[in-house]
């Protein structure tokens, strides 16, 4: 799969703060794959497990911080990682304690 093919799968409504045709599929991977990551789309998850290393993946699940707990558990139980790992769980965690800082 090709960065033209990713695109062409991937829903333009999902990068509405963004210029979807400016929108470079390899220089913006991290916000494209959390992206996805929160809309929780099989058929675009898919495609990005095809396109993006491996690592990638797992540094946007780890050091995301806009994660909902559900993805959060989700991506632990997909990817193996452990939830504490994640940074979105660290903030979870802190929103229920009625914590904010965004």
């Amino acid at each position: 799969m090709d960065a033209a093919e990713l695109k062409a799968q991937l829903n333009e409504a999902l990068f509405w703060s963004y210029d979807f045709d400016k929108l470079n599929i390899d220089s913006s991977w991290f916000i494209i794959i959390e992206q996805v990551y929160l809309r929780r789309d099989w058929n675009e998850f898919k495609a990005i497990l095809k396109y993006f290393t491996k690592e990638k993946l797992f540094k946007v699940a780890i050091d995301s911080k806009v994660l909902d707990i559900k993805t959060v558990y989700f991506l632990s139980t997909l990817l193996q990682i452990p939830l504490k790992k994640m940074r979105s769980y660290h903030v979870n965690k802190l929103i229920d304690k009625g914590v904010y800082f965004f």
